[in-house]
């Protein structure tokens, strides 16, 4: 799915980001290092400005008698003030750019936030008990589906099933999911790869059985089939921890985008769940 490529961006962007967070200080944060145009500038400004453009920072000369990188952003600092006297700040293209920059800036704290709270030490760790039933292992079912928009008309599908419908025929004629080109096929599945309800759905059957009664999730109303079981030795939960917070992540912001597009009247993003 294009948009569940994305959210991966996304969410390495996020792990990104909150290394940046948790970047050492080079020195005490509040002090301050020297003034410019009556502003302080504190080691916070200059740690910061290192973690944000600090490339661009390389580029300034280190006019002056301190540290090199104090001088640079002190001149950073100067050659702003300039521009601000020489009122660049009003330009219509300025404006547009500086409104962007906000937004980047807002949208990083925002994912820093995000990451802090769905992949720390704590959510991840239970989210590797839940995968991995606690390091005993992890199990999976293989599963197909058909999304339907009305429970109606879900009962309808399984009343066909009961009496012996080709359960791939009536993807291809009920399906309105993603899916439905691929036979209404998810593959091998586990605790937090669908919606709860599915999940536990599937894990209440036993392969080639189909749910009796319809599953709501946020996407629809499903049947669903398990085609088969399995189960893998689990990882330490130091290996699995990267892809535990990647999929924290992904499926965090897959339901909050979902929640923002539908409220702006756009189309709900795909992901996890969403096949």
């Amino acid at each position: 799915m294009r948009m569940a490529g994305s959210i991966r961006i996304i969410a390495a962007l996020a792990l990104a980001a909150l290394a940046q967070a948790v970047f050492p200080p080079l020195a005490d944060a509040e002090e301050v290092l020297s003034t410019v145009e009556g502003r302080e500038i504190r080691q916070s400004d200059l740690d910061s400005a290192q973690r944000s453009f600090g490339e661009a920072l390389k580029q300034i000369p280190a006019v002056g008698d301190d540290d090199p990188q104090l001088e640079r952003y002190i001149n950073f600092r100067l050659l702003a003030e300039a521009a601000r006297d020489a009122a660049l700040g009003d330009d219509p293209e300025v404006r547009r750019a500086i409104e962007q920059m906000t937004d980047l800036i807002l949208y990083r704290t925002f994912l820093q936030h995000l990451v802090e709270e769905v992949a720390s030490e704590s959510a991840l760790r239970e989210r590797y008990d839940t995968k991995y039933e606690g390091g005993e292992g992890l199990r999976q079912v293989h599963v197909r589906h058909i999304r339907l928009e009305d429970p109606a008309t879900a009962e309808k599908v399984i009343e066909a099933l009961n009496n012996g419908a080709d359960f791939e025929y009536l993807v291809d004629e009920h399906s309105v999911a993603p899916s439905a080109d691929e036979g209404g096929d998810l593959g091998f599945v586990g605790p937090g790869d669908l919606p709860d309800p599915l999940i536990e759905a599937a894990f209440a059957l036993e392969p080639g059985e189909h749910t009796v009664e319809p599953v709501e999730t946020a996407s629809g109303w499903e049947v669903i089939r398990v085609e088969a079981r399995r189960s893998r030795k689990a990882p330490s939960f130091t290996d699995a921890r990267g892809e535990l917070a990647n999929e924290a992540i992904e499926s965090t912001l897959v339901a909050l985008l979902a929640k923002l597009r539908e409220r702006e009247g756009l189309d709900a993003a795909s992901g996890p769940g969403s096949k």
